[in-house]
């Protein structure tokens, strides 16, 4: 990383790269009106988010560039309420496409030669992205039913490690190609491109060393740049000591603040002193958060008589709180004090209230904080495997003194 750092201080010294102006000239098949958005950073290290009003099925955008710069293209008009997009590489040059209405990612696009490239290099694993692909619709089906509360949570996860075992040679060989491409062309704006998306994937050892093997030209495009961002990220993201990562077995448990509009029903660590109280921080959109909600539920319930309770915590946005309510009702969740600690949500519901717990903040989830009667500590931990819920069933009966 250090190296690579560096590298970025002396592009000034090492090249002259002047922004070049790109052209996008697109046309809709069928002479449709329609809306898309164009993201990319360009040469001047700016995120660009362009909306593009298409007339009479006709476009024109521009904007520039040094070397190249890979952007998202996106359809803002689609019937079928998913996100389709396509990655476009945009180069110096007058570039045109030409798509149906609402799917930009069938488009054809000319005048990018690095667009010619890629589409060859996704060609070359065809069947094999085909399998992966039909693999990730499964996964999501599945996991669809798992957050409508329609299917358990433990079943739908061994339904997705047998389709994943399926679909894992296709998976293994999409990804040795890509890091063997990487290695092999290192003139490439597409290897910069595919080398940002390894990051946090494989060891950072590799990530440095596929980059020093690239050639100037690449390094110190718009591609390059915007790799030296993504990688400056996770570099920072993974060398922050977050609050969760300070709190400590046996010391007292950091405050936090339960909210309701009834200032008498709100709660903080001080007023739960006596109780014995788990902290379970989890997210719809995370499979091991809702097989672990599972074995809590059945551990509340078996010792809620006995003063144990539960304090779920998520991120639940307004946009998402019936989905939310929904899963809860269905997976029996609703006897916990549910805690939402987005900052969009300014009023509280009958099921989710509002709260902080900036002094429990880290990047993973689920992650779990049990405190005993006196307010102590007494178990923290990040992520689920099965049987963790014996080990903390346990420490709950030996708190509760059963």
């Amino acid at each position: 990383m250090k190296k690579i750092l560096l590298a970025l201080a002396c592009v000034i010294t090492i090249l002259d790269v002047n922004s070049q102006e790109f052209v996008i000239e697109g046309k809709l098949n069928d002479d449709h009106d329609d809306k898309l958005l164009l993201r990319y950073l360009n040469s001047e290290k700016e995120k660009i988010s362009d909306t593009i009003t298409v007339i009479n099925g006709r476009f024109s955008v521009k904007g520039t560039v040094n070397g190249c710069s890979a952007g998202i293209l996106k359809s803002l008009n689609t019937d079928s309420g998913k996100e389709i997009l396509c990655i476009i590489f945009l180069e110096p040059a007058r570039m045109t496409i030409t798509y149906d209405y609402g799917n930009v990612k069938a488009a054809t696009i000319e005048g990018s030669a690095s667009q010619k490239e890629y589409e060859r290099l996704n060609n070359s694993m065809e069947e094999a992205t085909a399998i992966m692909d039909a693999y990730i619709q499964k996964k999501i089906v599945i996991r669809e039913r798992i957050e409508k509360g329609d299917l358990d949570a433990n079943v739908g996860a061994d339904s997705i490690k047998a389709i994943r075992k399926t679909a894992l040679p296709a998976i293994n060989f999409r990804e040795n190609q890509k890091l063997a491409y990487i290695a092999n062309n290192p003139d490439s704006y597409v290897s910069m491109d595919m080398l940002v998306y390894q990051i946090a994937r494989i060891a950072d050892e590799k990530i440095d060393s596929l980059y020093e093997n690239l050639t100037d030209k690449v390094k110190f495009s718009t591609i390059g740049d915007e790799f030296i961002a993504s990688y400056a990220r996770y570099k920072k993201a993974i060398n922050t000591q977050y609050p969760f990562e300070k709190i400590n077995i046996g010391e007292k448990a950091p405050g936090f603040a339960y909210l309701k509009t009834n200032s008498k029903d709100s709660i903080n660590r001080q007023s739960l002193n006596g109780n014995v109280y788990l902290i379970e921080f989890w997210d719809l959109g995370c499979l091991p958060c809702l097989r672990l909600n599972i074995e809590v539920e059945k551990i509340r319930k078996q010792y809620e008589r006995s003063g144990f309770e539960v304090i779920g915590v998520s991120r639940t946005s307004p946009e998402n709180l019936t989905q939310v309510k929904a899963y809860l009702k269905k997976s029996h969740l609703s006897a916990w004090k549910q805690v939402s600690i987005n900052k969009e949500m300014k009023t509280d519901d009958d099921l989710m209230h509002r709260g902080s717990f900036d002094n429990y903040h880290t990047l993973e989830v689920p992650r779990s904080v049990l405190v005993d009667r006196k307010g102590n500590v007494i178990y923290k931990k990040t992520g689920y495997s099965p049987g963790d819920e014996q080990h903390l069933e346990s420490l709950i009966k030996e708190a509760l003194k059963l």
